[in-house]
């Protein structure tokens, strides 16, 4: 193969550019990321039961669900909550676990446990869990804001290759709203319950029977249509005194109907869409064509309207895999410059140079066919390989300047000859150290086996090009070239006699720097992601779930402004951006969120002790002041960094006094840089007792009363209509 590779110069250099064209396309086609796929995927398991006690369900439902998913393979922890009516029990996996088998094994769990009465629903919940993109939308009305995100923009971004979960925030679409009047309800004898049972009909294909047309029999189906408000008010209802219209019951209007949550940036009220990106998606990809799509559609809006990307995390991928490609790029110059100075001539030295980043191009075509992304990991393992990918070539060109100094007819063939099957073996002396790592499993897979590979397949391509292009690049005739400047040469020759002299004081030396290095390991900080300077901090905030949404969207502004007038006195801050709300959940680890970037992390960190301690002295709200982490770093951080203790006991009031004990413990230690105690409040609850006797007496239906007092403790949605620019349920 030397011989034939040397002889056929074209043919040779026709081949590597090939195989570096198709490293090139391979390149350009791999998926782009911060940091490999790290899934840790869950299952929210959610049990409904309209109507079923809380002990009811906890034995029925909560305690077997508890028993079949723990058994699960990979499961590491199942946590529950049950109250009235529902349960939800979420599970945790190992790192790297098989999303769709985790799913499917679940579900075959649960296939024998349905209970009468009980809906079980599974959520797989994978993926980043920060989303990629955010794109805002404000000015204009909320109504036509709403639609124009809801009708437009959230489609358009949907479509896009490599988006995958979409969310929105600060919605409220128009709706069709009836508002029933209890003094009108009553003096007709009909109660909220009634129109609720009367408009669900409304818009909708009921069946009503079979009917023939000709040899066919096709299903007959009535539906009712209201197309516009007047419609809908001029709906008959029957009832014990007669019939009605539903106008003269209830207020029918459109109104904003908000869905729950809430968004601001730098002041401005807005929509929010959040782009989450597909598995194993590109991320920058996706972040281009969604900024192009943001774009174009800012272009065809509304008068008023105004389409901008409020948040792009790809932009850490792009800066960091920009830094460590300049860093490959200036450490390929330097390389190039110290072997033109030893080796004195520039066409050995314009092989070395090919070599290298040839052997990194024809890299890339390994991590296509075997799935690899190209993220800091696996660019990692070429810039450590990079040192090593030139030893192969440079051994070669030894061997050809000594064959040629020998006098050799045929320098390069017989010096290639002679050098090959010891490159090999170091070649495969290499490989075999880091080719177990591909082998490994869960989060050091992920870590360290697309860095073993990306060494083992680059100094695959270095070997391969050092054996064929490099000794047709070194061919020189010219009699009387040039040598190289070997510095230190004698000195080396001298430090090398009085070692072999005097063998103990080198081998004294090496074992007092092995000691050394494994003090060193002892001592070292052990950190799988080290900690970084932050410029950006996140202000996390829970506030109480049995607030009403205006009392606890009043309670958002406070802390917001609290927050604002605590930074405003640091010198150099940023500004406050956005602001995320939702409605108050039991279920939720946050209700608010609010991001704050700072003109450098000195000023971050003095904000940071400000705002801990000024707005935990707000009433009524539990907050968390962290700095941002990078939305692909956010898993392993919340994994990595933090420590749960879970104090349980016969009572809670013992309950609760072991875990401030433990919590005053835990101040103290050692390494823990907060420690935080979440308590789990009692909630007040309004208790109806039902007098049997006297519902006997009147003749009353308890189930029927109970369903009254559900409905008119929340919205209901029943019937549709079809108006322009309005959505079509009707909320109730």
């Amino acid at each position: 193969m030397i011989r034939r590779a040397i002889e056929r110069p074209v043919s040779t250099l026709l081949g590597a550019l090939t195989v570096v064209v198709l490293g090139v396309f391979s390149l350009l086609r791999l998926p782009v990321s911060l940091l490999p796929s790290l899934e840790r995927p869950g299952l929210t398991i959610t049990a409904t039961a309209p109507g079923s006690a809380r002990e009811e369900l906890l034995e029925r439902v909560t305690r077997p669900l508890e028993q079949r998913l723990a058994a699960i393979p990979g499961v590491t922890a199942v946590r529950s909550s049950t109250g009235d009516g529902f349960a939800r029990v979420r599970v945790e996996s190992e790192w790297q676990t098989d999303p769709d088998r985790l799913r499917i094994e679940a579900e075959r769990r649960l296939a024998g446990l349905e209970a009468a009465g009980v809906a079980l629903a599974v959520e797989l919940v994978a993926g980043d869990s920060e989303p990629i993109v955010e794109v805002a939308v404000f000015g204009g009305d909320s109504g036509p804001r709403t639609a124009f995100t809801r009708e437009v923009l959230v489609p358009e971004l949907a479509r896009l290759e490599g988006a995958g979960k979409i969310e929105t925030l600060g919605m409220a679409p128009l709706h069709p709203v009836v508002r029933p009047r209890a003094a009108a309800l009553a003096a007709r004898g009909l109660n909220p319950s009634d129109l609720v049972a009367r408009l669900k009909p409304v818009g909708e294909s009921v069946a009503a029977g079979r009917t023939r047309a000709g040899a066919a029999v096709r299903p007959l189906l009535v539906r009712e249509d209201a197309p516009s408000l007047d419609a809908l008010r001029a709906l008959r209802i029957q009832g014990p005194k007669g019939e009605s219209v539903l106008g003269d019951v209830a207020d029918v209007a459109i109104e904003e109907v908000r869905d729950g949550t809430f968004f601001r940036l730098d002041g401005r009220e807005g929509t929010l869409v959040r782009v989450y990106r597909a598995p194993e998606a590109n991320a920058v990809a996706l972040a281009a064509r969604v900024r192009e799509r943001a774009a174009e559609l800012g272009r065809r809006t509304a008068a008023g309207l105004r389409v901008q990307v409020a948040v792009d995390r790809s932009q850490e991928v792009v800066a960091a895999l920009r830094e460590l490609g300049l860093a490959a790029l200036i450490g390929l110059i330097l390389g190039i410059a110290v072997l033109r100075l030893l080796l004195g001539r520039w066409r050995p030295t314009l092989a070395l140079a090919i070599a290298v980043p040839s052997s990194m191009l024809a890299t890339f075509s390994a991590f296509h066919l075997c799935g690899v992304p190209l993220d800091v990991v696996s660019l990692a393992g070429l810039a450590l390989a990079a040192g090593m990918l030139v030893d192969s070539s440079i051994v070669v060109l030894e061997a050809i300047e000594t064959a040629r100094a020998r006098g050799e007819a045929e320098p390069e063939i017989a010096g290639t000859r002679q050098i090959a099957l010891p490159v090999i073996a170091g070649f495969l002396t290499t490989a075999v150290v880091f080719l177990p790592l591909v082998y490994l499993q869960g989060l050091a897979r992920a870590f360290f086996g697309a860095q073993a590979f990306a060494i083992v397949a680059s100094l695959a391509a270095s070997l391969l090009f050092s054996l064929t292009v490099t000794p047709v690049l070194a061919r020189d005739r010219r009699a009387g070239v040039a040598r190289g400047w070997t510095p230190g040469r004698a000195a080396y020759l001298r430090l090398l006699d009085g070692a072999l002299a005097r063998p103990a004081l080198p081998v004294l030396g090496a074992l007092a720097a092995t000691a050394v290095a494994l003090l060193a390991v002892a001592v070292l900080p052990r950190e799988l992601v080290p900690d970084a300077a932050a410029r950006d901090l996140v202000v996390r905030y829970r506030l109480d779930p049995d607030l009403a949404p205006e009392a606890a969207r009043r309670l958002g502004s406070i802390v917001e402004a609290k927050a604002a007038e605590i930074i405003r006195p640091i010198g150099r801050i940023g500004r406050i951006g956005r602001i995320a709300w939702q409605s108050p959940d039991d279920q939720a680890e946050e209700t608010g969120k609010i991001e704050l970037r700072f003109a450098d992390p000195a000023s971050a960190a003095q904000a940071r002790k400000r705002l801990r301690s000024s707005l935990a002295r707000l009433p009524g709200v539990e907050v968390w002041v962290e700095p941002r982490p990078s939305a692909f770093l956010q898993s392993i951080e919340k994994a990595g960094r933090r420590l749960e203790v879970v104090a349980s006991a016969a009572t809670p009031e013992r309950a609760a006094a072991l875990a401030r004990r433990a919590e005053e413990r835990l101040r103290s230690a050692a390494g823990l840089r907060e420690a935080h105690l979440r308590r789990e409040q009692d909630r007040a609850a309004l208790l109806l007792t039902w007098d049997v006797p006297r519902l006997a007496s009147l003749g009353a239906d308890r189930d029927r009363l109970e369903e009254q007092v559900r409905q008119a403790l929340a919205d209901q949605t029943a019937g549709r209509v079809h108006i322009d620019g309005v959505e079509p349920d009707v909320v109730v």
